[in-house]
């Protein structure tokens, strides 16, 4: 990934290039989103079936981040084996869910750390006689 990063941010910030190419690279998605002034994403649309097993690439260019990856669909169209698409979709399978624990972890932590902040907030403002409502308020969501 970082010398993924690396390539990206050379292409935009010193070549100054028009670039199109593929990636599974989803962090490079979240970094460059961010900066439309500088990237346009784009990916190519397609027409998904049955549960996601089929898929039809339409050759036609969409804007934004691909929603998800297909390189097994691309496998099965390139003919591998069913063992090596089989063995593919449980390590992605199970590499999908370690991400959506550790995204709710991060979620769990940043709202402990946000419920501290204002917990510490709203008793230097009470002990100062401050308007403390907003925090309440505040706190009362994050709770």
């Amino acid at each position: 990934t970082a010398i993924a990063h690396a390539v990206v941010h050379h292409l935009v910030h010193d070549t100054q290039c028009r670039a199109m190419f593929a990636t599974h690279y989803h962090s490079l998605v979240d970094d460059w989103h961010r900066h439309p002034d500088l990237v346009s994403l784009g990916h190519m649309a397609c027409l998904v079936e049955n549960g996601g097993r089929d898929i039809t690439f339409l050759y036609k260019l969409a804007s934004g981040a691909s929603p998800r990856s297909f390189g097994i669909n691309v496998a099965r169209l390139a003919r591998l084996p069913d063992e090596v698409l089989s063995l593919a979709g449980d390590k992605a399978a199970a590499f999908e869910d370690m991400l959506k624990h550790s995204a709710e972890d991060q979620r769990r932590r940043y709202l402990s750390h946000a419920a501290k902040i204002l917990q510490a907030l709203q008793t230097a403002g009470a002990a100062e006689g401050s308007n403390t409502s907003a925090l309440e308020e505040a706190l009362a969501e994050i709770r």
